[in-house]
């Protein structure tokens, strides 16, 4: 009776933490302070694996660019950028703290948001942008991400179901074996829809940072396609 009733409290946990819509509140075991400290400790350890491309004159185009839009993102001062070359090869492990959830396993199609403000922009979205107007939308995305505290609120759904698992570990019998897998697939599944769910609320957020910093949000089409 107990084990009946630890899986229900597990998959409420589950459920709850993983399914949900984002929101501007939501659960968030991190403090703004705790998540910015993480955040430079990512963006040191990506500064030291990534091929970093230090050119001044585009180092000041970007930060231009990010002071311009990051006026109407909230914290405007809190934003770093800095430029890869994602054509070279880098090891470089997904961060749990870094959306999109598979930056760095997959080809570059946004700036790599991390927690606290720090962002990542690789070379080829400026090489192969169809005008300012896109790339600043691919800005605003990723200050989005940032704003709306995506990669801490994923991070704490994943420490509720780690707390809800333990409720159900060490049992040993093929029935609770099988019903841990499908929490696990069910976690994987629930997870990917939330983290899903970020991006489309990312990409609201920066269509609407982007018109009111005077760019025309029709440019953002051919990033959305």
């Amino acid at each position: 009776m107990k084990y009946v009733a630890a899986c229900v409290l597990a998959g409420w946990m589950i459920s709850a933490a993983s399914a949900q819509e984002p929101s501007a509140k939501g659960v968030n075991f991190y403090s703004r302070e705790r998540e910015v400290q993480l955040g430079r400790e990512v963006a040191a350890t990506l500064g030291r694996e990534l091929p970093i491309v230090r050119l001044p004159k585009l180092d000041a185009y970007i930060s231009r660019l990010g002071a311009q839009l990051g006026k109407y993102a909230s914290t405007p001062d809190a934003y770093t950028f800095t430029v890869y070359d994602d054509g070279k090869p880098a090891a470089v492990q997904p961060d749990v703290l870094a959306m999109p959830e598979d930056a760095f396993l997959l080809p570059a199609r946004e700036p790599v948001a991390v927690a606290g403000g720090p962002i990542f922009v690789p070379l080829s979205l400026l090489a192969d942008s169809p005008g300012e107007g896109a790339f600043a939308f691919q800005l605003a995305h990723a200050m989005a991400h940032i704003v709306l505290r995506h990669s801490t609120k994923i991070a704490t759904r994943r420490e509720i179901v780690r707390i809800g698992g333990q409720a159900i570990e060490g049992r040993g019998s093929p029935i609770a074996a099988s019903f841990e897998s499908a929490m696990q697939l069910g976690v994987q599944v629930s997870t990917i829809t939330f983290a899903r769910a970020c991006e489309r609320r990312a990409d609201r957020a920066a269509v609407g940072i982007m018109a009111s910093a005077g760019y025309n949000p029709d440019a953002a089409i051919p990033y959305l396609e």
